[in-house]
């Protein structure tokens, strides 16, 4: 009697203690599970982090490198033209003044420009009765024409 009490005992102990180490091990398991969870989370974000940081730094290079090509550009232009001021003669210089004068009268008066001027001349021709008006206007749509070609 006394022998199957203690096997009683033993298996209740033994059954407790495989319900507790059951409960152990689920437990570890969670732990692991959430942990490598957590590991993988973060790995992904990691990447997409690289990812990201992978397309801005292309932006910006991309960015850089064209407006390093403009400031080239324009550095060449500059000492192109500078070379070829220097070496006009003062005859093609006069003229380059002049044409710099005649835009600057442009941009300041509206009628100078040369939609404006093609225009006028249009309405003289519809209306003027003058031959030196007439052929003024024709010379200016000629001279239209030729610029407006390009």
């Amino acid at each position: 009697i006394i022998e199957s009490f203690i096997r009683q005992i033993n298996a209740r102990n033994v059954s407790s203690r495989n319900k507790l180490d059951q409960l152990h091990r689920e437990d570890a398991a969670l732990k692991i599970q959430t942990f490598y969870k957590s590991f993988r989370f973060q790995q992904k974000l990691k990447h997409k982090l690289v990812v990201a940081q992978r397309v801005v730094r292309g932006f910006l290079g991309r960015r850089r490198r064209d407006r390093l090509i403009q400031t080239i550009v324009m550095l060449q232009s500059r000492y192109r033209g500078k070379k070829t001021r220097k070496s006009m003669s003062k005859r093609a210089r006069a003229a380059s003044l002049r044409i710099e004068r005649a835009n600057k009268v442009a941009a300041e008066k509206p009628q100078m420009k040369l939609g404006m001027r093609t225009k006028s001349a249009l309405e003289i021709l519809l209306k003027s009765k003058r031959l030196a008006e007439v052929m003024r206007a024709v010379t200016t749509l000629e001279v239209s024409t030729r610029l407006s070609e390009k």
